[in-house]
């Protein structure tokens, strides 16, 4: 009863998922959920073939929601995204007390004018980066990073430890990214793992956070449904075993490529690069097949005899 496609171009919207989802746009999509079946597929009975639109029939049967009318109508919906609320304690960087947050942004290379287009703040209180989680620019949710100490030694000479990251509560961390607005009319994304990493995307645009290694089918739905074309792989090398998962999750519905992250320091870290240097990897990325063999090297101690051993 929610779910409308539109007879002149075949847009569809799902008025309640799209608010909480981004559930609308091309209609492959609709049909992939609703009849389960892989997307380049529905390409090919729609299109002819799996890439971009050259043909306009349509052999699948499905339901004209909308009989007399060529457009979609516009209705009021209940907003259902869980809206948060930053803490008091979470300035933004303008303020004075902000500056050892914006000292350490400088200092990873993310200058005062980009960190306020991404809307980060900073936690005297905590003393940490807040890094925002928004939808459609509602905030749903923010992630700590600590630049302070992480551990404390008590009166009783005992050490109490804290994380140096961690997240709100409530938010939805299967279903979307960090910065996922960045996806809105980009034709392409750049998966990254951490936000530093992604905010060094942003020559290239299109940069989104999985706050992790593993990336869920419902987050890799969201990238689809956003239109992109082509999806940058910039995970951490050590993620190689997430590699043809996440292939199986985008069903060759676009051309996925990975991103080769050279070592700046200790390990490979798109991070730590320049926005100039992340803006070369991404550009250069060649791309991913599946049943391809996946290996990284990790440095180990030196042995007695000098050499170097690599497992």
């Amino acid at each position: 009863e929610k779910l409308y496609i539109r007879k002149r171009d075949g847009r569809f919207a799902c008025w309640k998922c799209r608010e909480t989802e981004g559930f609308q746009g091309a209609p492959e999509y609709a049909f992939a959920e609703i009849l389960g079946t892989p997307i380049a597929v529905i390409r090919k009975a729609l299109y002819g073939y799996n890439g971009d639109r050259v043909v306009s029939s349509i052999n699948l049967p499905f339901k004209d929601f909308l009989d007399d009318d060529d457009d979609l109508v516009e209705v009021a919906q209940e907003e259902v995204i869980p809206q948060a609320v930053f803490p008091y304690h979470c300035i933004t960087l303008d303020y004075k007390g902000a500056k050892k947050g914006v000292d350490y942004l400088e200092s990873r290379g993310i200058p005062l004018e980009v960190a306020k287009r991404y809307h980060i703040r900073y936690s005297p209180e905590k003393e940490a980066i807040v890094f925002p989680i928004m939808v459609n620019s509602v905030l749903v949710g923010w992630q700590y990073r600590v630049i302070g100490k992480t551990e404390e030694l008590l009166e009783d000479n005992t050490i109490v430890s804290r994380p140096k990251a961690w997240s709100s509560t409530g938010i939805p961390r299967d279903r979307v990214f960090m910065f996922q607005d960045n996806l809105i009319a980009s034709p392409h994304a750049v998966l990254c793992e951490g936000p530093i990493d992604a905010i060094k995307t942003d020559l290239v645009g299109g940069g989104v956070c999985a706050m992790g290694k593993a990336v869920t089918q419902a987050q890799v739905n969201r990238i689809l449904r956003s239109g992109v074309r082509k999806v940058y792989v910039a995970l951490d090398p050590d993620a190689f075993m997430e590699l043809d998962p996440l292939l199986a999750k985008f069903q060759d519905a676009v051309e996925v490529l990975r991103v080769t992250i050279p070592a700046v320091g200790p390990k490979p870290d798109l991070g730590a690069l320049t926005f100039e240097e992340a803006k070369k990897c991404i550009l250069e990325a060649k791309p991913l097949k599946r049943n391809g063999l996946h290996i990284w090297f990790k440095p180990l101690p030196h042995t007695g005899n000098g050499g170097t051993i690599h497992g």
